[in-house]
């Protein structure tokens, strides 16, 4: 199995870093009304779009009917934002007992600006059936009126090399693996992702050449 999936964090506290956005997510699972929509701002791999799905999962009971994700790099134009994104907000979720649906908005920095520009109205008038997480790798490119007006704004920061070590370390005694994660974390970039990613790479390398290895012993 993948690590990024077997070890994704599913509960908030497991998350690495963010310490300031886990308060926060922790307040609007206990108290979703007063949860607003999000603006994720960062570089890929530092936990974006998976606190966002942590949010939906904790918020919404019936996550698989109320949650929507939409990859924006592939549909950024004014058509389908009114077509299938402010067609999807207008509507209360199925089943009452959801507060509201959720729509994560990936990469939303694709959007060409007069495709955000759509959304500034919607945003505000279906608020109370759907709430818009906006996760993106270079928060300039979205325009003011929805960063500073219309979404709460988080900024991920690159993960410490300790959280990382400390996290990679886990996976590693999990694992049954001796490997150096320092210097795995070095490479990471503060991505967690890139490290886990790495990991599981050195890991599948390592048993190829013990396996080569072991062949040409004829063992």
């Amino acid at each position: 199995m993948d690590w990024l999936t077997k070890y994704a964090p599913h509960k908030i506290d497991d998350v690495v870093g963010n310490n300031e956005l886990k308060q926060a997510v922790k307040h609007w699972i206990s108290n979703p009304d007063e949860m607003p929509h999000l603006l994720f701002a960062g570089k890929t791999g530092t936990g974006k779009t998976t606190i966002a799905y942590i949010i939906a999962r904790s918020i919404l009971n019936n996550f698989s009917i109320n949650f929507k994700e939409i990859n924006a790099s592939n549909n950024n134009s004014v058509d389908y934002i009114r077509n299938v994104v402010i067609n999807y907000m207008r509507y209360a979720p199925i089943f009452r007992d959801a507060p509201y649906k959720i729509l994560l908005l990936d990469e939303a920095d694709y959007l060409t600006p007069e495709a955000q520009a759509t959304l500034r109205r919607p945003l505000e008038v279906y608020k109370h059936n759907c709430r818009v997480i906006f996760t993106a790798n270079n928060p300039n490119k979205i325009i003011d009126a929805i960063k500073e007006g219309r979404v709460s704004f988080f900024k991920f920061n690159r993960l410490r090399k300790s959280d990382i070590v400390n996290r990679l370390n886990y996976i590693a005694t999990k694992e049954g693996l001796s490997v150096d994660v320092e210097r795995i974390a070095d490479e990471s970039d503060g991505s967690m992702r890139k490290a886990i990613a790495l990991l599981q790479q050195r890991a599948i390398t390592g048993n190829n050449i013990e396996k080569i290895v072991m062949e040409y012993l004829g063992v």
